[in-house]
């Protein structure tokens, strides 16, 4: 939901809500009141820019530490054009799954495949998706 990342966008900026930087004889000017578009480039730059077109796919393995709750070894695939996977192992055996084809979402876990509700895959998407900024935009 581009609201959700909108949302995010505005929490991440929100000390600056009323500044906007520009750099004139390398010092930097304060100006009032960023607009929009100037929020979301800046987040583009900061996320990898046009680098983000050059991506064909990411791969990630490891464990995330849950406290007391144990250690839950991960693996992450994601591709061009909205595909990604998520997987997790918890120590007591279940699997669960999360995947996207670019128009299908879904869950699937010990006991059913089932379709991912939409704030399960906007969730996902953000962390997931590694061209997702450049088609928010």
């Amino acid at each position: 939901m581009y609201c959700r990342l909108l949302i995010m966008l505005i929490i991440t900026f929100s000390s600056f809500a009323s500044i906007k930087a520009q750099t004139i004889n390398n010092q930097s000017v304060i100006h009032p009141n960023p607009r929009i578009n100037d929020v979301l480039n800046r987040y583009i730059t900061a996320v990898g820019g046009k680098a983000l077109d050059d991506l064909k796919i990411v791969s990630r393995r490891g464990t995330l530490i849950r406290g007391n709750l144990g250690r839950v070894p991960f693996e992450m695939i994601s591709k061009t054009g909205g595909k990604w996977y998520y997987k997790q192992i918890f120590a007591y055996g279940d699997v669960v799954c999360y995947g996207s084809d670019g128009k299908n979402n879904w869950v699937q876990d010990t006991r059913e495949i089932r379709t991912m509700t939409d704030d399960e895959k906007n969730d996902l998407e953000l962390i997931l998706d590694i061209q997702l900024p450049l088609r928010k935009k």
